[in-house]
């Protein structure tokens, strides 16, 4: 009867180890698999905020591009202008030109006493 007792003790030592060790076990694994999460959670972190930055790159990009676009066109305009100017310069030059010409046709005409010195 002793030895039956001492057996049944060892035997519940024993699944009571088993226990612990199931326990441990299972401690583990739920561990690694909070573990496995913990790491997927941080890597969709990590991908969203590296997308955000790609969009901030992008809009980034798209303002220096319109940036750009308007640098462009105010330097189209400013050239537009500077032809305008000397197109005008050009006409008052010719009129200039064609007054002179008619001032001297005039002095020419009223004799040689008139005549002025240019």
């Amino acid at each position: 009867v002793l030895l039956q007792v001492e057996v049944l003790l060892w035997v519940e030592v024993l699944l009571q180890v088993e226990v612990l060790l199931w326990a441990e076990v299972l401690l583990r694994v739920e561990v690694l698999l909070w573990v496995e999460v913990l790491l997927q959670v941080e890597v969709l972190l990590w991908a969203e905020v590296l997308l955000r930055v790609e969009v901030l790159l992008w809009v980034e990009v798209l303002l220096w591009v319109e940036v750009l676009l308007q640098v462009e066109v105010l330097l189209w305009v400013e050239v537009l202008l500077q032809v305008e100017v000397l197109l005008w310069a050009e006409v008052l030059l010719q009129v200039e030109v064609l007054l002179q010409v008619e001032h001297g046709a005039q002095d020419a005409a009223e004799g040689p006493g008139r005549q002025t010195l240019p």
